[in-house]
């Protein structure tokens, strides 16, 4: 961006700090005290600025070669500023959790580019049949289309774990094409991903709840769930809705011994998870809360995100981890996590990702691997619903 004038500058600023708080205020979605800390962070932003233009108005007749050098590299400074705002008015750039408190050592806020939902239509896995690489993977596949003399229109081609990649194309037509032109080579094994049922958690529920009655129970109470069956005769009640787990949730501690079995197994809470079809989650979403046994309970979705307790990384379990030391889920040192007496929290997985990625992207990593702030959980719950049916 080329330098501007001092007053057109501010008045471009004061513009663009505008248009960013009529976004947030029309942004119905995002918490009262997140909208705060930007039209803060913002604000003081724009005092920077307000002072970098007087010292440069202040400067700028000197003919000291040092000056001039100062305030050209002033100049540049708020150009990036200003960059960095129109983005921000155009929705395409958020900051990250602890831009707050790093600006109060000066401009070393990260700013962290918002990248556009990928499209999930139109995409296969192409999975090895021997072993390969993703490398190995992508020139089979490139060797099969050449073989075939069809053009195939590929949109991206982006590498998963164990040598699979996932193709995105730009039409069903193209994704049809690229499945017939695999069935020549037997080195790769091309599909279309399957899109699993939405999952809702039912959160707190008594024990003395039946479990084998909770989905009548909830049919039945539940007038809206009730009446979504009833003018579907011809629906399997099990096409629809299943229970998928009964997770023990907290068991409250007694002084007493007495009683001990009976007390401990009322104290007892469990959320249940149910898998239920796409039509009933739009019913069900309707609710402001759901009814078991003459009492109401709060629910969500549930997306089951895999994490291994020794190295903290997603996708397995600590039982088949290979890693040879443990990683703590809370300051990412070379110890198991419950041994962890440091207060000062560091996300490993925020910090992996920072390492290994070449891009202007930098996320935040003040916080542990358990947090719901976390970016990297954020990425991979992301992943998981790519993969659910919604609609």
């Amino acid at each position: 961006m080329a330098s501007l004038e001092s007053d057109t500058f501010l008045e471009l600023s004061l513009n663009l700090q505008l248009k960013i708080e009529e976004s947030l205020n029309s942004c119905n979605n995002m918490k009262a005290s997140y909208k705060a800390n930007i039209k803060e962070a913002v604000k003081k932003l724009m005092d920077i600025i307000s002072r970098q233009e007087k010292m440069i108005s202040s400067l700028k007749c000197s003919q000291n070669s040092d000056f001039n050098a100062f305030i050209e590299s002033q100049k540049q400074l708020n150009d990036k500023i200003i960059a960095k705002l129109d983005l921000m008015a155009q929705n395409k750039i958020i900051i990250d959790s602890s831009y707050a408190s790093r600006l109060k050592t000066g401009l070393t806020s990260t700013f962290v580019a918002k990248k556009p939902p990928k499209d999930n239509k139109n995409i296969v896995i192409v999975r090895p049949q021997n072993g390969a690489n993703n490398k190995q993977t992508v020139n089979e596949l490139k060797k099969a289309i050449k073989k075939s003399n069809k053009t195939i229109d590929i949109k991206e081609v982006e590498n998963i774990g164990n040598g699979r990649v996932i193709i995105r194309c730009q039409t069903e037509e193209d994704v049809e094409e690229l499945q017939e032109v695999s069935k020549a080579c037997h080195d790769i094994h091309v599909t279309k991903p399957k899109h699993k049922k939405p999952s809702i958690c039912v959160y707190n529920i008594d024990s003395d709840v039946a479990k084998e009655d909770i989905i009548e129970e909830i049919i039945k109470t539940n007038k809206d769930i009730k009446d979504f069956f009833s003018a579907n005769t011809s629906y399997a009640i099990e096409d629809h809705i299943r229970l998928k787990a009964r997770l023990e949730r907290r068991r409250q501690k007694h002084t007493s011994t007495q009683n001990t079995s009976h007390s401990s197994l009322e104290d007892k809470t469990y959320d249940y998870v149910f898998e239920v079809s796409p039509e009933l989650r739009k019913i069900w979403f309707k609710m402001r809360s759901i009814l078991i046994d003459m009492k109401s309970y709060r629910y969500g979705d549930h997306l089951h995100v895999i994490r291994c307790y020794k190295c903290q990384k997603f996708g397995h379990i600590s039982k088949v981890c290979t890693e040879s030391e443990n990683s703590c889920g809370n300051c990412s040192g070379n110890h198991e996590t419950r041994n962890c007496q440091k207060k000062d929290q560091n996300c490993i997985n925020c910090q992996r990702f920072n390492a290994k990625n070449k891009s202007n992207i930098t996320l935040d990593t003040n916080h542990s691997v358990f947090s719901k702030c976390c970016q990297s959980l954020q990425r991979m719950e992301n992943q998981i619903k790519s993969r659910i049916n919604y609609e």
